[in-house]
């Protein structure tokens, strides 16, 4: 089987049990397939879907498409029949089926960068009990668009200990990882490196000593013009709203070596 091949949706689900089919609901009427109703959603949710009715939605406005590599017997399901089904999928296993997927992709489309990041659903909070808003920690191959993985977090100062979890998930050799500054953390660095892949991670004033370290040497290295210091400059000129906004970019390589 070529690489192109193994990378497929349906290679990796194959294998995952229809819910519908064990125990007390026996007696369901299947009338959609397990693996189109999980290629539609996956798909749907790639090109931004978030709901249950914009999958569906999805689904119709892209039917003459899918229908060429999808059996589709009874159309498009409905969004209550995505709900369900998903509801009803053993959570683990479609996560292992998940994560092998996005592996394989990752391996022939070469997603070497790989962001994380952290969203708040505000739709969780319950303010009547007190209860914060669930926080998600994810990750994603920049270049195919795909959250690779996800870990909840409570609070946001769990997302510092998440973010190793997360990355224990997915396979990482080689590729660059790039985090907020949240994940400006020794541990995290740590992990990264043990997977044999690279970070940049954002530097903020919440590491105060470390971000003016940082400021200082690289302020002073203007100064002296980066003698001794092996580094690399790139210069961007935008024009927009009536304003010339100009970056300079330094890129210093090996800080001890300045030293």
């Amino acid at each position: 089987m070529n690489k192109i091949a193994e990378a497929s949706i349906r290679h990796h689900f194959k294998a995952l049990i229809d819910p519908r089919q064990r125990g007390k609901i026996e007696h369901i009427k299947i009338e959609h397939m397990l693996l189109d109703i999980l290629i539609i959603a996956l798909c749907a949710v790639i090109s931004g879907s978030n709901t249950w009715p914009e999958i569906y939605e999805y689904g119709m406005a892209e039917q003459i498409r899918l229908g060429t590599f999808l059996r589709l017997p009874n159309g498009i399901p409905s969004a209550d029949t995505f709900r369900r089904v998903f509801m009803l999928i053993d959570k683990d296993r479609f996560e292992k089926c998940f994560i092998n997927w996005i592996t394989a992709v990752e391996t022939v489309t070469k997603g070497q960068v790989i962001a994380i990041d952290r969203k708040t659903n505000r739709s969780t909070r319950d303010r009547a009990s007190g209860k914060s808003p669930i926080h998600v920690v994810s990750a994603g191959a920049s270049e195919n668009r795909i959250t690779s993985g996800q870990v909840k977090t409570e609070e946001k100062s769990d997302e510092i200990t998440a973010i190793p979890g997360l990355l224990n998930l997915l396979v990482i050799k080689e590729c660059i990882v790039i985090i907020d500054a949240m994940g400006c953390q020794k541990a995290i660095a740590e992990t990264i490196i043990n997977k044999n892949a690279d970070y940049v991670p954002a530097l903020k004033g919440c590491q105060a000593n470390l971000y003016e370290d940082v400021e200082l040497f690289i302020k002073d290295a203007i100064k002296k013009g980066f003698r001794n210091v092996t580094s690399d400059y790139y210069k961007t000129i935008d024009g927009d709203h009536g304003r010339v906004e100009i970056r300079r970019y330094y890129t210093v390589y090996d800080i001890l070596a300045c030293r």
